[in-house]
């Protein structure tokens, strides 16, 4: 996506309009951030239901009133991270939205505004400078001021375990005065800006007298300014937000925010608990339904369906090698540290890490009957780790997708010498979630038509990512959601691991290839957007040559809400609730 046409004057505070706020998000690979927030209307995007207003709006109707608690249930069994300069993901998204702030936000208009930051500007093509809010406080006290900014965004640059790459284009940063912020790149990249906004962790502020005192204890109870603070968890069962009483925001009329006294997020990884819950009034919003309950939810009296798009792909992830591998051991432990290597692969077969094999589990899958029987039809068939929510980057149907032929995986399970009846056996491992014993039992089926017997292992959240880095099992059933930027996912996900860096750290199903990796490294480095998408789509070749995944579907959110939580403001997948309120 070229950007021409925009220049720094384009990209100057207050505000930066709509239209060259979607071109940066696009040409940074961010784009679904702008296609999941709440527009001018108080809709959020194609679902008709979700009021918001970025604001104090109130997208439903009546007038925002104070007070409550919103009781909101997720479909996971834990919130591990709250260390903002760490959070990669969309379970510890509920505390990168209320307890932080960032230095700019997207608006309900799509438009990039300040949050922390009161206004900007360029003193040249590579340098930033922001003025800062002299009236925001911090949970604890601590007076906000640039040198948090300077602080915070240091720390990511020497951390090993920040997902945070985009640190590597700054070349300094400058405090001039107490509510002033230099930062300087090695060079120009218009896109740069938009980094600074949540979910992206660069410019979402830390405390650094909290996180000094005690860093394991910060990730449990993390300080920021933003319009709730973390006052209680109970691990496995919930999470407890309060409001901030000296928040600074204010909505359009000068009245306080946020409206709510609360949030308490109850961690529920049962669909049927879920769901017996928000029907029955004990909850007010769920992150995600089944979908087989999406009849139930509109005729519910008392409940809305909310459906999103919240860039999403579920795939089959292949064990492409043995972890007690000469090539493997080593770069295994950076991904599962202080593990014991597994020694089941020296009597038995590992199917998958023949490429063959791979791209024949990958040939057998019709996506579509996977959208229409496990997800009932909320989503697409994916044919690439590329999703949607990532702009110009993505394809429906890139050159070399990944289709449904099962006569070539059968020819190409003949080549590979699989022969038998079944072929050979292999374990699929999954997670409890609303969709997953559906998507095992129809995959199940159709790697069984081309003679695979596949057999399903799904347990609880927390110990089927404890199991998987066993390395023991040869498919896993993978969800990603909420991504956004090509090349961090790329990155994270299938570069080789390197010690005491992003690179690999997620690349669980243990696949490597150079020249995937020097195409990702080039992709992260260019501020040259063109290049940056000749690069993302090489690689995208080299994965589907590979077949590390079998990509099948890019699927919705289903999501009951108690009609009278009105005034939510959506970014992506996540609510942010500063605004929201109890309609009377």
């Amino acid at each position: 996506m070229a950007l021409d046409d925009v220049s720094m004057e384009d990209v100057q505070g207050p505000v930066i309009d709509r239209r060259t706020s979607m071109k940066l998000l696009g040409a940074a690979g961010l784009a679904g951030l702008a296609g999941c927030t709440g527009d001018e209307n108080g809709e959020n995007g194609g679902n008709g239901g979700n009021g918001g207003n970025g604001n104090g709006g109130n997208g439903n109707g009546g007038a925002p009133s104070s007070g409550g608690v919103a009781r909101i249930g997720l479909n996971q069994d834990h919130m591990e991270q709250g260390d903002a300069a760490r959070i990669w993901g969309e379970s510890e998204w509920p505390i990168q939205f209320h307890v932080y702030n960032s230095l700019l936000r997207l608006n309900e208009n799509q438009e990039i505004e300040g949050e922390l930051a009161e206004d900007w500007h360029n003193p040249d093509d590579s340098t930033y400078e922001f003025e800062l809010r002299d009236d925001v406080d911090f949970h604890n006290g601590d007076h906000f001021t640039a040198e948090d900014v300077r602080w915070h965004i240091e720390r990511i640059e020497e951390m090993d375990d920040t997902p945070y790459n985009e640190v590597d284009a700054i070349e300094s940063i400058e405090v001039p005065d107490d509510y002033t912020i230099r930062i300087s790149l090695e060079e120009p990249y218009v896109p740069f800006i938009v980094y600074l906004m949540a979910p992206e962790g660069v410019g979402t502020i830390t405390n650094q007298t909290a996180y000094e005192d005690d860093p394991e204890h910060y990730q449990q109870y993390p300080v920021g300014t933003g319009p709730f603070e973390l006052t209680d968890r109970t691990p496995g069962e919930s999470v407890t937000l309060e409001a901030f009483d000296d928040y600074w925001d204010t909505d359009d009329d000068g009245n306080s925010l946020p409206y709510l006294d609360g949030i308490e997020y109850q961690f529920i990884p049962e669909p049927s608990t879920m769901w017996t819950a928000v029907s029955s009034g004990e909850l007010d919003l769920v992150n995600e339904n089944s979908y087989d309950r999406a009849d139930a939810i509109e005729n519910h009296d008392d409940l809305v369906l909310d459906t999103m798009s919240k860039g999403a792909y579920k795939s089959i992830q292949m064990l492409c090698n043995d972890a007690a591998s000469d090539e493997w051991e080593e770069l295994a432990q950076i991904v599962a540290p202080d593990r014991e290597v597994t020694d089941k692969w020296e009597d038995e077969d590992l199917v998958t890490d023949d490429p063959r094999v791979r791209r024949a589990i990958a040939l057998a899958i019709d996506r579509q009957e996977v959208v229409d029987t496990a997800w009932f039809g909320y989503g697409e068939p994916a044919h690439s780790m590329l999703v949607p929510t990532m702009g110009p980057f993505f394809e429906r149907e890139p050159e070399n997708a990944q289709q449904y032929d099962p006569e070539e995986a059968e020819r190409l399970l003949d080549e590979a010498g699989y022969t038998g009846d079944p072929r050979f056996t292999v374990s699929m491992l999954g997670w409890q979630t609303a969709w997953t014993e559906r998507f095992a039992v129809v995959l199940q089926e159709q790697l069984a038509d081309v003679g695979i017997e596949a057999e399903i292992d799904i347990r609880s959240g927390s110990e089927a990512f404890d199991v998987l880095l066993d390395f023991e099992h040869e498919l896993f059933l993978y969800a990603a959601a909420n991504l956004f930027t090509a090349t961090n996912h790329m990155n994270n996900m299938f570069m080789t691991p390197v010690e005491g860096a992003p690179n690999g750290s997620r690349n669980r199903q243990l696949w490597r290839d150079e020249e995937f990796d020097e195409l990702s490294e080039a992709a992260m480095t260019t501020p040259d957007i063109d290049e940056r998408s000749e690069y993302i789509r090489e690689a995208e070749q080299i994965l589907l040559e590979g077949t590390p995944h079998a990509w099948v579907v890019h699927d919705d959110v289903v999501r009951a809400r108690n009609a009278n939580l009105q005034g939510i403001d959506q970014v992506a997948l996540m609510e942010r609730l500063h605004t929201a309120y109890f309609a009377d």
